[in-house]
């Protein structure tokens, strides 16, 4: 491992302030030897952070990965409702988005579709140069777990030019921002118990 990394260092642009650390001082070659040891040393001390991060960060993202088995991971937003009528069901999950600001677009068996106008903060994120004319969309899916549960999901997305038919466009949000989609879906599991 020491070997690796020394030949790495190499390969590694030092400063000119660093430049001095790789000329071997002193009078005799033992000198020169544990001159050249102990800045090494020094050097890998530095690293050892760097090194120790990566490793933390690469467990991390190999962690992170399990999520993805889960029903519903790859949404902005999920929970799982047993017990209830698909008509019980839909029927709080409109009230919920509704009360949340929302209104009811479009519907069909397996999709709910929900829009609201967007913010300032959302016309200035998504809606281009004139900053008007986003609305946000949430489409709720619903789908049927092997043990009878009724899986939602919820995905957000950002309508640009929502009022031209013409040149709108629906880009999904980052799977980052999912808190409030989660807070949503929560409320209706919440009252379906």
């Amino acid at each position: 491992m020491k070997r690796f990394l020394c030949r790495g260092l190499t390969l590694v642009p030092l400063s000119r302030a660093q430049a001095w650390l790789w000329v071997p001082t002193g009078d005799r070659n033992a000198n020169k030897k544990a001159n050249i040891r102990e800045q090494r040393d020094e050097i890998l001390a530095q690293l050892r952070p760097f090194v120790a991060g990566l490793l933390a960060l690469g467990a991390l993202s190999l962690v992170g990965c399990q999520s993805a088995r889960q029903p519903g991971s790859m949404s902005h937003a999920s929970v799982q409702v047993k017990g209830h009528s698909l008509e019980d069901i839909r029927q709080t999950i409109t009230a919920v988005f509704r009360e949340a600001g929302y209104s009811l677009a479009a519907a069909s068996p397996e999709e709910m579709v929900f829009d609201r106008p967007g913010s300032r903060r959302d016309a200035a994120k998504w809606g281009g140069w004139a900053g008007e004319g986003v609305t946000m969309r949430v489409k709720v899916r619903l789908s049927r777990m092997l043990d009878g549960a009724q899986l939602l999901e919820a995905d957000a997305f950002a309508v640009q030019n929502s009022d031209d038919e013409f040149f709108r466009t629906e880009r999904r949000n980052i799977l980052l921002n999912r808190r409030p989609y989660q807070k949503l879906l929560d409320e209706v599991a919440r009252r379906m118990k």
